[in-house]
């Protein structure tokens, strides 16, 4: 199938003051005319805002949303295009890869982001995954993204009360209204990894609090895989008052203990499995600590979004100013 060239938009968020230079310097090798595409640079501190703000300004038919610290693929676009064909397609979107640069630590986040023993079906966004087909807010997401502008003016485009999660609410949205969602495997981003643990664990504990506070937004977005997290953790901080109260009953204690024990013996062994399948067996134990960063991370996030939505309900952000800048590159 061979897409016909179409009028685009790139879309860029930033922060205030900072020039994007690493996704520039990658949209400069796209395999796409220029006269045919618009970058926009929207500054800001409020992402669903900033995008919003583009999607207006925007000339493009078809919008592509790229972070600032990723890098394409040359042939991304026309694979993307080729995809809108059908009329019914309103998103397309592929993984966000591990660059072969990141440091051993990055790497060994983002196999445990790719591996479905910590991430589940989300672990698409982050790996190669199966073939072209439709796909939801478990194999999309928003550093890799294009989308119909039409039908964003016409349904809405991003909730900007939300930060992160504002694309899954989205991806829904937009499925509940029988719009086509496609996943390419082979539409592909590079995006470095969190350089530190305590880095880590906040990228992990803002898409618990995110998931939460999507789930108050959008209750159908709602699946229980979603709990697992924060019961878990719920599990493990009671622990030590079970043992207290049960230490008489030496067998009800052990099987208080038993999840527990079960889930050290699923990370070892999701560790395993992972480590051979990348072909490098010293991230093992390294796997086996970082899955539990990652569900003890989100599982504390959904808790303190959840509370924060029971106890102070919603509360409206103020916008704050963007700056748009539209980047001529037919130009020389």
């Amino acid at each position: 199938m061979k897409a016909v060239e179409k009028r685009i938009s790139i879309i860029v968020p930033t922060a205030p003051g900072k020039h994007p230079d690493m996704i520039l310097r990658s949209l400069e090798k796209l395999d796409y005319p220029k006269d045919l595409q618009e970058i926009i640079i929207v500054e800001g501190k409020q992402p669903a805002r900033q995008r919003n703000e583009a999607i207006r300004k925007a000339s493009g038919e078809i919008l592509f949303f790229f972070d600032d610290d990723v890098a394409v693929r040359p042939d991304i676009v026309r694979r993307m295009l080729e995809r809108f064909a059908d009329a019914r397609v309103a998103i397309v979107g592929g993984p966000n890869l591990t660059p072969e640069t990141d440091t051993r630590l990055q790497k060994y986040f983002g196999y445990a982001m790719s591996s479905c023993f910590a991430t589940a079906r989300m672990s698409n966004r982050y790996k190669e995954a199966g073939c072209v087909r439709e796909g939801d807010e478990s194999d999309l997401i928003l550093c890799n993204l294009s989308a119909r502008k039409s039908v964003l003016d016409k349904e809405g485009a991003f909730v900007e009360t939300l930060w992160p999660n504002e694309e899954n609410e989205l991806f829904v949205r937009l499925r509940s209204r029988g719009y086509k969602l496609i996943y390419d495997p082979c539409a592909v981003v590079y995006h470095s990894r969190r350089p530190t643990v305590s880095t880590f664990i906040k990228q992990l504990f803002g898409y618990g609090r995110g998931r939460a506070e999507q789930m108050f937004l959008q209750p159908r977005s709602f699946r229980p895989v979603f709990l697992m997290p924060p019961l878990f953790l719920v599990y493990l901080v009671s622990m030590p008052f079970a043992v207290w109260l049960l230490k008489m009953n030496l067998l009800a204690t052990m099987a208080y203990c038993a999840p527990a024990l079960a889930y050290v013996l699923y990370c070892i062994i999701g560790a395993t499995k992972t480590s051979c399948d990348v072909g490098e067996l010293r991230a093992m134990p390294w796997l086996a600590a970082i899955y539990p960063m990652i569900h003890l991370s989100y599982g504390a996030g959904f808790i303190y979004g959840y509370l924060k939505k029971l106890l102070r309900g919603e509360r409206r952000k103020e916008p704050l100013p963007v700056k748009i800048h539209v980047l001529e590159t037919n130009n020389p």
